[in-house]
């Protein structure tokens, strides 16, 4: 049996309650995690293949820990989002640190950086640093690693590393959850009356939130889909998001439980992807400036429409040829209906192939087996993934909190003193297993 360790908080077949999902922080404070390490699990789980997952987000490892992990697996797989800016230092670090004491095959997937929309890296000299240690360590350890476009391509260029010979562009693994095949965006007449899903985060200029509130005026069916922790714990239990700054202006982006959308109920978020791709299929058109929230609307076969923030997001909308325009250039729109009416939403399944087979090549070249490599066949959803999936009956959108809900509290409270004391216990156990060493 092939034994592989993925990096990720949980497996996407653990199936975590939204109470796990607060205590735990199972999502990595982005559903959007989900997607693309769902992806990698599906591409690699074989018949004889045995995947776990390990949280590398808080501290290094000890000795022993990484000599267990040696003796017990064959690969560690690291799929990553925007892992080179400062807020992902600590764990790139850490990562770093694990991959040049393990004496096994480390591959990583789709990694890329951090850059505004002028092209301005914002990283700082420690970040830097530590990425280029970070890919000279995992390089030790593999033929080449996967990065998601051509900034970051051109970020790793400027730390002196080469394409073709370090590193390869793959984009993202989340856009070939089905392999070679994409599905045809359905198309559909949009008037007033059509479903319109939306995805943003707080963190974006206030013309970019007036811009979708005043796209969304026309319609009354329209969901909001939102992918952060802090999200999630408004939706469960009415926690505010906390404070912004004074003159931070984020539209009607709900920060209580009284905001009119939350009271409206028209918010829904995603404990799993199963639950979120039949969610999304419901809807006529998708649009907003998350990436793997607009991904996934592609993956249901929804026209689909990116407004790319920032590099992070439009190096992979160019890459996959997912239809998007930056949000500067948005501010122009007139109507979603112009907009819709003149985007070739198939615009996506052009190249895809293409892009996949290099996908396969890439890990082909880093020996990594998955269900691609002709050893066994599989039918359309009958991987061992998907059979997985239909066996499992998987947690429910979470719904708006809207009544004060003194359940609700008591539950989240006792969530979080009991994580407390788990990780007391968990710090003791070290303490004594060091000490016993």
């Amino acid at each position: 049996m092939t034994k592989i360790l993925m990096r990720g908080n949980c497996s996407p077949l653990s199936n975590p309650t939204i109470s796990e999902l607060i205590r735990d922080n199972t999502i990595g404070s982005n559903s959007g995690n989900m997607i693309f390490q769902a992806s990698v699990m599906r591409a690699l789980m074989k018949k004889d293949t045995r995947i776990d997952f390990i949280n590398t987000r808080n501290e290094g490892f000890r000795d022993h820990e990484i000599d267990r992990l040696k003796n017990q697996y064959d690969y560690f797989v690291i799929p990553l989002a925007n892992a080179f800016r400062s807020g992902f230092l600590t764990e790139l670090t850490n990562l770093r640190r694990m991959v040049e004491r393990l004496d096994l095959p480390c591959i990583v997937i789709g990694v890329g950086c951090q850059a505004n929309l002028s092209g301005k890296f914002s990283t700082k000299p420690e970040v830097d640093e530590q990425a280029k240690l970070f890919v000279s360590s995992v390089l030790e350890h593999s033929a080449t690693i996967g990065i998601r476009g051509e900034y970051t391509a051109k970020y790793l260029k400027n730390l002196g590393f080469s394409e073709g010979r370090h590193f390869e562009i793959i984009g993202c693994p989340s856009m070939f959850m089905f392999g070679e095949d994409l599905p045809s965006p359905r198309p559909h007449d949009l008037t007033p009356r059509s479903r319109i899903n939306f995805n943003r985060k707080l963190a974006l200029p206030a013309a970019a939130h007036h811009l979708i509130e005043r796209l969304l005026q026309p319609f009354e069916d329209y969901w909001f889909v939102p992918q952060n922790y802090d999200d999630f714990k408004l939706l469960y239990a009415g926690k505010p998001l906390g404070k912004i700054n004074a003159d931070k202006d984020a539209g009607t982006y709900p920060l209580t439980k009284d905001d009119p959308i939350c009271r409206a109920g028209r918010i829904r978020g995603f404990l799993n992807i199963p639950s979120w791709i039949r969610f999304i299929k419901k809807g006529d058109f998708t649009f907003g400036t998350r990436i793997h929230g607009n991904i996934i609307s592609v993956l249901s076969g929804v026209p689909t429409y990116i407004f790319a923030p920032d590099m992070r997001v439009l190096e992979l909308a160019e890459y996959h040829n997912i239809p998007h325009r930056t949000v500067r250039e948005a501010y122009d729109i007139r109507d979603l209906f112009t907009l819709y009416d003149e985007t070739d939403f198939s615009s996506v399944i052009r190249g895809h192939r293409e892009r996949f087979a290099h996908y396969v090549d890439f890990l082909n070249k880093n020996g990594l087996p998955h269900i691609w490599d002709g050893s066994e066949q599989y039918k359309d959803s009958q991987t061992p993934y998907d059979i997985a999936v239909r066996r499992t009956r998987f947690h429910a959108p979470v719904r708006p909190y809207i009544t004060h809900n003194r359940l609700k509290r008591k539950l989240i409270n006792r969530a979080y003193g009991q994580a407390q004391k788990e990780r007391k216990e968990i710090i003791q156990a070290r303490k004594k297993m060091d000490a016993d060493l």
